[in-house]
């Protein structure tokens, strides 16, 4: 990572530009935000069977400890993205950073399941702000084009890192709480917090308002429908909450297209969906968040629950997830430019296609050699990949001032894919255990039976989601980088 770093030229103005070695220190600590972000993510999620023990929580409800989080964080996206375009965004990255690191202190500290889900909430809202800003930053310090793609590549590749640190870390202090798996991102955030003001100088504010009125249909809009999916697998399609909370859904997105066409300074500003390539990798990047927070939810249930592995066997498990997802983003600046990034978004959803289609065959007995390593390495490859080129063409010809509401968009987009994904997995398991004849009561191996069946078809249909993004990258995207209009400026 050391010579990714050290090759990104500085630009003037940058802090980059002030201190020599400003480029590599910069960029660590902005990339420092992702690495957080991740660990974060991945320890909770290494922890969830000790949380469901603690707490004695239900497969529905132990869902929300991770969604509340993905819900806050993808519905606070865009209007994160765009207060760092109107406060400056290392002002609004360090506002983030210091929410994030307070709400784990908070949920370390937690004595009770609504204090944790108060301070995941938190922590959701704290990475909303935080990551865009960072993000907004790279494109904003960096030329378009390979150096671009190289810094974003080390970006993508701290979200390996993190997942790899965040397993094997949550893994181990799970052995010994989960309480202590949350604590992790406290010294870490200290660190970006007091290196900030010394590196990272302040961008500057774009003249505009706030979208309030955006942001709460776009955010109440998802929540409502993840609500229902989730709702879904426990009461039934036919339950009264989950039919309202469908069509609240649809009322308040819909609500949400209106309000921004007709806002004078939009949340999500609607030109930059005209270009079709970059409309086209926004749609892939939803189809490819659906994976990874599903598979993560039930292959560390089965991993822990069914196979009998210790939290730290699991996060070593996942190891080979993580390496394969940082050589896969290091390696994919290096396949744009040789094939273009069409080619390799194409190659990695394939690649995720075989994958998740794979762990649709999981049962009870499915060893992890035989049924759960290859389909990590396939997986690992597909998003290392798929995330990195969607990220270049999204970012690509953005002007200055969308600069922030294109990446917040760009991370909304994957983070609602994610909560998405998530939610239509715990309602195939659940209904899949709803439907299994004399449920209550059975033995343990009926039990792990219907898990395993309820996992598998869980997979069978992340597998038929990403294989519809397959198609549309095969047949719908456009490969060449987008020429600006007149009314864009190119990043620079």
């Amino acid at each position: 990572m050391s010579n990714e770093l050290d090759s990104l030229p500085a630009t003037p103005g940058s802090a980059s530009a002030v201190k020599g070695q400003g480029t590599a220190v910069s960029l660590a600590l902005i990339v420092g935000c992702q690495l957080m972000v991740a660990i974060g993510f991945s320890s909770l999620n290494i922890a969830l069977p000790a949380i469901r023990s603690g707490l004695n929580l239900s497969l529905s409800e132990l869902s929300w400890v991770t969604n509340l989080y993905m819900l806050t964080f993808s519905g606070l996206l865009l209007l994160g993205g765009r207060a760092g375009d109107l406060l400056g965004r290392r002002r609004v990255f360090l506002a983030g950073i210091a929410v994030f690191t307070v709400s784990s202190l908070v949920g370390t500290l937690a004595d009770s399941s609504a204090m944790l889900l108060v301070a995941l909430v938190g922590q959701g809202a704290g990475a909303a702000f935080a990551e865009p800003a960072s993000l907004s930053l790279i494109a904003v310090n960096f030329t378009e084009g390979s150096r671009r793609d190289r810094a974003l590549a080390v970006f993508a590749t701290a979200a390996g890192l993190g997942l790899a640190v965040g397993l094997l870390v949550g893994g181990l202090l799970s052995e010994i709480s989960w309480r202590a798996a949350l604590f992790v991102n406290v010294p870490l955030g200290l660190v970006i917090l007091v290196g900030t003001p010394f590196v990272l100088r302040e961008s500057p504010r774009n003249r505009g308002r706030f979208d309030v009125g955006g942001a709460l249909t776009v955010t109440f809009g998802v929540v409502a429908l993840v609500f229902g999916l989730t709702r879904a697998g426990s009461a039934g399609w036919s339950d009264g909450w989950v039919l309202g909370s469908f069509a609240a859904a649809i009322v308040l997105l819909v609500s949400a297209v209106l309000v921004e066409a007709r806002a004078s300074h939009p949340l999500v500003p609607l030109h930059l969906f005209r270009n079709g390539r970059r409309a086209t990798a926004y749609i892939n990047t939803v189809l490819v968040g659906t994976v990874g927070a599903g598979m993560l939810f039930c292959l560390t249930q089965f991993l822990e629950d069914i196979v009998g592995f210790s939290p730290i066997e699991a996060g070593f498990a996942f190891l080979p997830l993580a390496v394969t997802l940082f050589g896969a983003a290091v390696a994919t600046p290096r396949l744009i430019a040789r094939r273009g990034a069409k080619a390799v978004v194409v190659a990695g959803a394939a690649s995720l296609t075989a994958g998740t289609f794979w762990l649709s065959f999981l049962s009870w007995d499915t060893s992890y050699a035989a049924g759960v390593l290859g389909p990590l390495l396939l997986i690992g490859a597909g998003q290392g990949s798929s995330v990195t080129a969607l990220n270049s063409l999204i970012l690509a010809g953005v002007p200055h001032g969308d600069s922030g509401a294109a990446s917040g968009l760009q991370q909304s987009t994957m983070r609602i894919g994610a909560s998405l994904g998530l939610a239509a997995t715990v309602t195939m398991i659940s209904t899949v255990g709803r439907a299994a004849p004399g449920e209550g009561g059975v033995s343990t191996a009926r039990a792990h039976e219907i898990m395993a069946d309820g996992f598998g078809r869980a997979f069978a249909l992340s597998s038929a989601l990403i294989a519809v993004g397959l198609v549309i990258a095969v047949f719908l995207l456009r490969d060449s980088r987008p020429v600006a209009r007149p009314h864009e400026k190119p990043l620079s």
